[in-house]
């Protein structure tokens, strides 16, 4: 047992040599600020002009962490790696009997070596390696290829548009580049176009009942290596789009709880008009509601130029409920004017003063003022069940003496059953509208709430939903380079 652990540790000696000889070796004589593609393995420049240095990347991400809607951000966890080739890093691994050198940074007190500095466009924030020592690996090969894995979060911007909320598909982008080089110098490319972001997510991506950060599905990830001209050179980048679909239950609550509210409010129309309290209840109710969910949407969106589906639903459903309030509000009023015209009719209190034949709102509210103070006649007849025209026969009038205005006029009431006014709305002149005989008929209001409710508020949701394939999604376009397209 002493003799196994003693080889052991004398062969763990043997490769710890051996990696720190070959480490002093490569670092002899190395340049990391030059890059691979200039120099050859035995240190001499490479005939002109160089071929360009190739760098490979790898997003392995392992979980999308947040869409965070007001701030415009997605946030991904994973690693990100590098794979490049450089050939004065080349070993004879027979000789030192090493398959690869593993290093944990590619930078220590012991050798510093060249780097791509890949940089993101869309960065927020980004945070490679771990907050204690580790989080990192670099590894070299006896050819001079290299792998560098680092872990990462990423907090990257993403280009998005509300325009269709709920029914919105967020293409975020991807994009990565190197600062200090063009082209013609140092490229970037994905290792594998076809899952540019690691296999995990490329397995989430179309899976109907798959979602990540808490309602978004994945439906399409591509990757694509491209070329973008500055005024100091044309630069190499790698590019990746991510489709995030939103697939959460909560805004469509949003829809149906608007609809119920909405159905509520037009069933107060069924309730007597005379239930002023529970009618009156039911429409604030049904409006405060709608009105809290469309600030609660709102409150999950930055400020936004353009107008969103979801809100204008919402806010049509306020509306419909307002509306409902309203008509209710006319609807009491006649049933009040009603009460009153009725009143003065069994008193005979009116009295026709600019001799219209009309009974308008000063002569009512004067009769009603007179019926206050002078007791009701107790031989007036029962008022009719149906409505009343005023008509004044000026031949019956008395004149007063002392010059000033009559003031016991009479107003006879003639019931008419075939009336403009009779019972019905019916179709009156304006003026006659809004002469207290035409706002009495307000209390049959229900009657048209009732068939026109439904039919106009089926037709606002079949128009909405028809329409939003039309409406703009919000998202602006950067250009090929800085946008991914719009599904």
């Amino acid at each position: 047992m002493l003799a196994a652990s003693a080889a052991l540790l004398a062969a763990s000696a043997a490769v710890y040599d051996a990696k720190h000889d070959v480490i002093a070796e490569i670092s002899s004589g190395y340049d990391p600020t030059t890059r691979p593609g200039l120099i050859d393995s035995v240190g001499n420049p490479h005939a002109c002009p160089p071929a360009a240095d190739v760098v490979q990347m790898e997003m392995a991400i392992k979980t999308v962490v947040e869409l965070d809607q007001v701030a415009l951000t997605y946030t991904l966890d994973g690693y990100l790696r590098l794979f490049w080739k450089d050939e004065r890093l080349q070993f004879n691994s027979s000789a030192c009997g090493l398959s690869s050198i593993a290093l944990a940074s590619p930078k220590t007190t012991a050798i510093q070596l060249w780097t791509p500095d890949v940089y993101f466009e869309q960065q927020v924030q980004t945070k490679l390696g771990s907050d204690a020592k580790g989080g990192e690996s670099f590894f070299i090969y006896p050819d001079g290829s290299v792998f560098w894995s680092r872990q990462a979060r990423f907090q990257l911007r993403c280009n998005m548009g509300f325009g269709r909320l709920p029914l919105d598909v967020q293409n975020c982008l991807v994009l990565a580049g190197l600062y200090s080089y063009t082209a013609e110098n140092v490229r970037l490319e994905w290792k594998d176009a076809a899952r540019p972001l690691g296999v995990v997510l490329d397995q989430l991506k179309g899976s109907p009942d798959k979602v990540v950060a808490g309602e978004w599905g994945i439906t399409s990830i591509g990757g694509s290596s491209l070329i973008d001209s500055y005024p100091s050179g044309d630069y190499s980048y790698a590019k990746a789009c991510i489709a995030f679909e939103r697939r959460g239950s909560l805004n469509a609550y949003s829809f149906v709880f608007a609809i119920i509210f909405v159905a509520l409010s037009y069933l107060g129309s069924w309730i007597s008009a005379t239930a002023a309290p529970g009618r009156i209840a039911l429409a604030v109710i049904c409006v405060l509601i709608v009105t809290n969910n469309y600030a609660a949407v709102k409150k999950e969106l930055p400020p936004l130029g353009y107008s969103v589906f979801l809100m204008d639903f919402l806010f049509g459903c306020a509306m419909f409920n307002v509306a409902a309030f309203v008509v209710y509000a006319l609807i009491n009023f006649g049933l009040t004017v009603d009460a009153e015209i009725t009143a003065i009719a069994k008193a005979d209190t009116v009295i026709d003063i600019d001799g219209d034949g009309l009974l308008d709102w000063s002569e009512m509210r004067q009769a009603v003022q007179r019926l206050k103070t002078q007791p009701i006649k107790t031989a007036a007849k029962e008022a009719s069940p149906v409505s009343l025209e005023v008509v004044l026969d000026s031949t019956d009038v008395p004149q007063d003496t002392s010059g000033g205005e009559s003031q016991n006029y009479v107003a006879q009431f003639k019931t008419k059953r075939k009336s403009k006014l009779s019972g019905s709305w019916g179709i009156c002149p304006a003026i006659m509208c809004i002469k207290p005989l035409g706002v009495r008929n307000w209390k049959y209001l229900d009657r048209y709430v009732r068939l026109a409710t439904p039919v106009f508020f089926v037709l606002y949701v079949l128009v909405m939903f028809l329409t939003i394939e039309f409406r703009p999604t919000g998202i602006r376009d950067w250009g090929a380079v800085q946008s991914c397209p719009s599904h």
